[in-house]
């Protein structure tokens, strides 16, 4: 290893030697075997970091207890109506099959004309409620979303990036 481990002081520049290199290569190699970075880690961050720049307010996923009854199954139970809310307004969405993509229908609580942005991955929707707060996405692609509630000079809301 190297001569300098205990020294006071080294030059970090010139520290690493052959033996170094095979540990490090070594433990760079049982790292990406065990943990491995996800393939799509470098998107994911850059998606919630344009949420994030936005500075929504973010709306909460309101929770619905699961029946008394309930049985767990092998197959994961798809949400085919979810619920947002904030102090201000909730929205509710209802997402159904649409030939290998997703239809969003939505509706927010207090009527009135608002622009609704869909984010996902690479791309970016756009819709307007009618006057009652209904709004459509009709195909939606399969994965990461989340909706942006603009309205006037009201801050906007966000919901949460949810997995379609």
């Amino acid at each position: 290893m190297n001569d300098h481990v205990g020294r006071r002081s080294f030059d970090p520049r010139g520290c690493i030697d052959p033996g170094d290199e095979r540990v490090l290569s070594a433990l760079s190699s049982c790292v990406a075997q065990v943990d491995p970075v996800p393939h799509d880690l470098v998107d994911r961050v850059l998606f919630v970091m344009t949420l994030e720049g936005l500075h929504a307010e973010t709306m909460e996923v309101r929770r619905i207890g699961v029946p008394e009854h309930a049985l767990r199954s092998e197959e994961p139970v798809e949400a085919q109506t979810i619920t947002f809310t904030s102090a201000d307004l909730s929205v509710m969405i209802s997402l159904s099959p649409a030939d290998g993509a997703i239809r969003m229908d939505g509706w927010i609580s207090e009527p009135g004309v608002r622009e609704i942005e869909l984010h996902r991955l690479g791309a970016q929707d756009m819709t307007v409620t009618d006057a009652e707060g209904r709004f459509v996405f009709a195909r939606v692609p399969h994965g990461q979303v989340s909706l942006i509630i603009r309205d006037g000079d009201r801050a906007p809301l966000s919901t949460p990036v949810i997995e379609l």
